[in-house]
């Protein structure tokens, strides 16, 4: 079992499903699901997107005036956790205060078994388990993945992408890590964002996706603790 950090960095949690398009999507399903969260989950908005239209003949891409729904959100009043559902995708997103993983995959279960009695996906195409967490330390030696640039001059800005692949469940494991500035607070911080995932349907399908959720977060988990270094670990302590 991982430990659990006094000043845990963590900011965002999230898994998010895509479903086979053998099916015509019905826009009626996200209202449907509404009714059956909204006790939980009453706050309901939509995620709009922009249409763009390029000219055959000139290339030029212009702005259309209209828009369209990509996702529905249903939001908890306290604003800590969402769903969010569009064509053939559901994303279960928890915010802060996080709850453990237990509760978070408790979550993560009823909201998917309340998609597929609703949707009736034919199968599952792809899963992913995603933990961001954000240090507002900035010195690279406090973590073990760190740039490395062989030019003798001090690194102002770093955006790194591995991607790790897992031969056991076929499944890759994608390793985010930069530093940012927070304009609002007037401070650099930094970000490791961590997502597991796989589209093998052998470990994702409708019978053995609750497995795979269970080695998605021990892998996501030996993860993060590898990245940081003991001194780091100390101030996540409070120590």
């Amino acid at each position: 079992m991982a430990e659990i950090y006094k000043n845990a960095p963590l900011i965002e949690a999230l898994c998010e499903f895509h479903f086979s398009q053998e099916q015509e999507w019905d826009w009626t399903i996200p209202g449907t699901i509404y009714e059956m969260v909204k006790g939980d989950f009453p706050v309901k908005s939509q995620q709009k997107g922009i249409k763009v239209i390029i000219d055959g003949k000139t290339g030029k891409a212009t702005q259309s005036d209209d828009s369209t729904v990509e996702k529905v959100r249903f939001f908890r009043d306290d604003q800590s956790a969402l769903l969010q559902v569009g064509p053939h995708i559901l994303t279960v997103n928890q915010l802060l205060p996080y709850p453990g993983w237990e509760n978070f995959k408790d979550l993560i279960l009823s909201s998917l078994q309340i998609y597929i009695d609703v949707a009736d996906p034919a199968k599952l195409e792809k899963v992913g388990l995603r933990y961001i967490n954000r240090f507002e330390r900035t010195d690279t030696n406090l973590f073990l993945i760190k740039p490395y640039i062989p030019i003798n001059k001090p690194i102002k800005n770093y955006f790194m992408r591995n991607e790790l692949y897992y031969k056991e469940v076929d499944s890759n494991l994608i390793i985010i890590m930069g530093n940012q500035y927070d304009q609002q607070n007037d401070q650099n911080f930094t970000i490791i964002d961590l997502e597991f995932y796989s589209t093998n349907q052998h470990y994702i399908s409708f019978k053995s996706y609750n497995d795979w959720l269970e080695t998605a977060h021990n892998c996501v988990e030996e993860a993060f603790e590898s990245c940081i270094s003991k001194e780091l670990k100390l101030y996540l302590r409070g120590e």
